[in-house]
């Protein structure tokens, strides 16, 4: 019975250790462009930043007005 407890014991661990491997503590920011009739923006460049620290990550839209900063770190602002 103590063998069993073990397996189990060390298979939940690894079960965990699995699933924590896919989080990230980065965010991201998602945006779409749109102009005055709300219509979409391709190649429209977006800055985001974080004001405190001076990080800045430069992006272009895509065919569909959207931007995607991923793994932003200490990227804390929207876009300016």
């Amino acid at each position: 019975m103590r063998r069993f407890s073990q397996v189990v014991c060390w298979l939940s661990l690894f079960l965990v250790t699995l699933t924590m491997s896919g989080q990230s503590f980065n965010g991201a920011i998602v945006g779409t462009v749109t102009d005055s009739s709300g219509g979409v923006v391709q190649k429209a460049s977006v800055t985001v930043a974080n004001e405190g620290t001076g990080a800045q990550r430069h992006l272009t839209t895509d065919t569909r007005g959207l931007y995607v900063a991923s793994e932003c770190g200490g990227l804390l602002h929207g876009p300016i």
